[in-house]
This record gives C-alpha cells, structure tokens and sequence, in this order.
C-alpha cells in the first residue's frame, strides 16, 4: 500500500476558501427566506457585516495558504493561463478569485446599502456551489489516485464546508434574531414569524448534515485505509454526523437558533469536514499529480 502525507495546505485552503464562501451564500439565503429571519433590519444588517467580514477573512486567508502551497508566487500565472486547457487547479483558482472579489463587493454593499439584493445573494449561493464542487473535481479528477474517482468527494467537499458555514453563520449573525426577539416580545405574531424563518435555515443545515454524513460513509466503504481505518470512521462520519443531532436540537428551540449549539455544531461539523479532506490522503494510492493540463 503506497500512502501519500496528508497536504495540510492544499486540505486548509480548500476548507477555508468553501466556509467563507459558504458564509456568503448563507447571507444570501437570508435575503431570500425573508427580512424577518434576523430580527429586526438593523440588526440584521450589522449581523450579515459582521458574518461577511468573517467569510472575507477565510477567504484571504484560504488564499495565502494556497500561495504557500504552490511554494512560489509566480506560479499563480501559470495557473491562470491553464483555464482554457480545463485543468482542475485552474477552474479551482479561477472560481476562488470570483468568490474573493465578490466577498469584497458584498462587503462594500452591506456598508453602503444595507442588504445585498436578489443578484447579488444568488451569485454568493453559486459561487459558494462552485467552490465546494471545484475543489472536489480537483482531487476527483488526478490520475494514479482510483479511489478519488468518487462523485462522494465532491459532495461531501460541497456539503460539509456549507454545513461549517451555515452553523458558523449562525454563530455569528443570529445574535440578531435573538436580540430583535427580546426587543419584540410583545408581538407574538411577529415572533411565531422570526422564529419559523429561522427554523428554514438550521432545517438547511440539517439537510446538508445527512448529505455530509452519507458521502462520507459511501467514500469510507469503497475506500482502504488501513490502519488509520477506525480514525477514518470516528472523526468523519461519527463526528461530523453529531451536527445533525444539534441542528435538531436547535429546531427544538423555542426561538429555533441558538449561539451556544451553533458554536457546538460548527465545532463538530468542522472537525468532520476536516477530518474528511484528510483522510483522501490516507488512501492506497501512487503519488498524484498537483496540476493537470
């Protein structure tokens, strides 16, 4: 059995980049479940600053590790010049840099405007999409590694990095609704309203909890890992698949989101995310080629 050590900057980049980019996509599946989700405008506002700046600084940092994982700066250009040959690290780059420049715009809207807006919010839902699906056909797509040719990579890359994100944006930006809850405590209408909207967004997370799970236990039985097998199972499928018992705790909430299970279930799921992108490491394989094209 040939292994290859686990490349800790390419596995942080690809987490990083797809959270932040996740971060995002939440904000604008906010704008689009209703006005209500966050409490009252403003707080919602000061509550989606604050997620966007958050995903601002993943997406950064994502990039410089993956400036330290090509070893040299002037590499990025040969990456770029390789997008119309289709390789995998060239779309990879590519779509990083649009989730990079519309992080920037968001956050110069939210400060001018309030609000994203429909576009804007669905282009934060697709570029968070490509994110995670790129950065999975990157290792689905090299040669000498049979058991990364798996449609689970991709979902579970996909899935599990917008489970981090939804939970992380939670964390962040639901202060709002509990906050505008406690303001408007009066109006129980209104309440029943806020609390249901957010129910949408932890029901979300619980979908991308079994979507999560579910990749990683397909990867784990058509893949052999050895005798790093039973960390495998333990910190990915095991781990991980906690976040979907605490989305259904949060749906237990009165008020449907909590910032104490939220920070509890971003533990856990990003635990499992992490744990799933480095165990492709872990897997029989020959040595794999960083670039394509």
């Amino acid at each position: 059995m040939i292994k290859t050590t686990i490349q800790w900057l390419s596995v942080l980049f690809e987490l990083f980049a797809a959270t932040g980019s996740g971060i995002l996509a939440f904000v604008g599946i906010s704008e689009f479940v209703g006005s209500g989700g966050l409490g009252f405008d403003g707080l919602r506002s000061k509550a989606h600053l604050g997620a966007t700046v958050v995903a601002l600084a993943l997406v950064v940092f994502g990039g410089l590790l993956y400036v330290a994982r090509l070893g040299n700066p002037t590499q990025v250009m040969a990456i770029t010049r390789n997008v119309s040959s289709g390789s995998p690290a060239s779309w990879e780059f590519l779509i990083y840099l649009l989730v990079l420049v519309c992080a920037v715009i968001c956050l110069l809207v939210l400060r001018r405007e309030g609000r994203l807006g429909g576009v804007l919010s669905a282009l934060c839902i697709l570029l968070a999409l490509a994110m995670g699906c790129s950065t999975g056909y990157y290792h689905m797509a090299m040669i000498g590694t049979p058991a990364w040719h798996s449609p689970a990579i991709p979902l579970g890359f996909t899935a599990g990095a917008l489970l981090v994100s939804g939970f992380i944006y939670l964390a962040v930006a639901g202060c709002g609704l509990e906050k505008g809850l406690e303001k408007d405590a009066k109006k129980s209408s209104e309440e029943d309203s806020k609390a249901s909207t957010s129910k949408i967004m932890v029901w979300i997370l619980a979908v991308l909890a079994i979507a999560t799970t579910a990749a990683a236990l397909f990867f784990g039985a058509s893949a052999s890992f050895g005798q790093d097998a039973l960390l495998y199972w333990i910190a990915a499928p095991a781990v991980g698949g906690v976040s979907f018992a605490v989305a259904i705790v949060m749906l237990k909430c009165a008020r449907g989101v909590s910032r104490r299970w939220a920070f509890i279930g971003a533990s856990f799921s990003l635990i499992g995310a992490l744990a799933f992108r480095a165990s492709l490491w872990l897997v029989d394989s020959t040595i794999p080629t960083l670039f394509r094209g």
